[in-house]
């Protein structure tokens, strides 16, 4: 929604680069909770029960994977939110830029917060 210069300059600001610093912001509110609580829940999602062991790095791959661990998923409860993470991190962007004008009333304030309102 600008006019490029950042991307062009390589700064991480591209719409890919902010959902994965999403993840691993969620992640590590997720295994900083105490081991007797048993579920994790914010605007885009709840996961319950959440992994007792953590194998990898704070991203979104490492999240899937160890919920495979134990059967279980991520339930998310925004179409687009849901929708945007099974892309490829390069599809994000251009997804993204295509579909943010029809679904961002969809989308809860705290995913666009940062940027105020749209």
């Amino acid at each position: 929604m600008g006019n490029g210069f950042d991307l062009a300059h390589g700064m991480p600001t591209s719409y890919g680069n902010f959902i994965d610093d999403y993840w691993q912001n969620a992640i590590e509110k997720i295994r900083n909770k105490p081991h007797w609580e048993d579920g994790f829940e914010n605007d885009e999602f709840y996961i319950q029960p959440l992994p007792e062991i953590w194998e990898g790095n704070n991203d979104y791959e490492a999240l899937q994977y160890n919920l495979s661990n134990i059967s279980n998923n991520i339930n998310f409860k925004n179409d687009f939110f849901a929708a945007l993470n099974k892309l490829e991190y390069n599809e994000k962007n251009t997804f993204y830029y295509n579909n943010y004008t029809v679904e961002s009333n969809k989308c809860p304030d705290s995913i666009f917060g940062i940027y105020g309102a749209m």
